[in-house]
């Protein structure tokens, strides 16, 4: 036990140095391109966020034990949008905005929908819900990329904005920022790893089963990322990195 707790506290600090850095360099990165942090936050924050869902999703496939991965992913979108948002917005005095977050909110009703559909009617079949599934998410990022172009005004304000803050400190080369970003969303994944190893250990010692484990304490461990990005995003004021994240990683799960 003592080992499972020292892992658990290890991945935790690993996971948070990860998102800090992971956070100055997605700043970074959408000064440069001159993009709104709500789409940057979306792909790239999104990514570095569910990648200990995806390891786990994988491992527990080839053990055999769909229940745990299912109530991981599952678990894990309630987290981030009953939990984190919640808290973010009550608490952070997160804004949100008055279009692209409204347009993302009711393409995730639809696929909370489809994804209740999948699970409870038993007649559909895991190809046609897999193609379901891709076909949603390549019209999410079609939507997605014909939203960004056409509010170039918002991002254009929004990234003046960044400028101006970023401009007391060093500009970072595209090189050192593409680095960073890969280094920090491997901390991210790795740390968060090691967490949920840690937190399966421990409920296998307590007999927890797995399905329960993944909508409770895996879903809360897993989420960790999403945790450090909105503590770092609510007190640097990006409350567009800290929705595209939430988001992003709500549609990937």
């Amino acid at each position: 036990m003592n080992q499972l707790l020292l892992n658990f506290a290890f991945g935790a600090l690993l996971v948070l140095v990860a998102a800090r850095f992971f956070l100055v360099a997605v700043q970074q990165l959408s000064v440069r391109l001159r993009v709104s942090p709500l789409i940057v936050g979306t792909v790239l924050m999104a990514i570095g966020a569910t990648l200990p869902e995806f390891s786990l999703t994988l491992s527990s496939l080839s053990n055999n034990d769909p229940g745990l991965a299912l109530g991981t992913t599952v678990g894990s979108v309630i987290v981030n949008l009953g939990l984190l948002f919640g808290l973010a917005v009550l608490f952070g005095k997160v804004r949100i905005g008055t279009h692209k977050t409204q347009f993302e909110g009711a393409l995730i009703a639809i696929l909370a929908f489809l994804t209740s559909f999948v699970v409870l009617v038993p007649a559909v079949a895991a190809k046609q819900a897999s193609i379901l599934f891709l076909a949603w998410i390549s019209a999410f990022a079609m939507l997605l990329i014909l939203s960004w172009l056409g509010r170039n005004h918002e991002d254009v304000s929004v990234v003046r904005h960044l400028m101006q803050q970023l401009h007391k400190v060093d500009r970072w080369g595209l090189p050192l920022i593409i680095g960073v970003i890969a280094i920090s969303a491997l901390g991210l994944g790795g740390g968060s790893i090691l967490v949920v190893q840690a937190a399966e250990g421990m409920s296998e010692l307590l007999g927890i089963s797995t399905t329960i484990l993944g909508l409770t304490l895996t879903a809360l461990t897993t989420s960790l990322p999403e945790l450090a990005i909105m503590f770092f995003s609510n007190r640097a004021k990006e409350d567009k990195t800290l929705v595209g994240a939430l988001v992003g990683s709500s549609v990937l799960n």
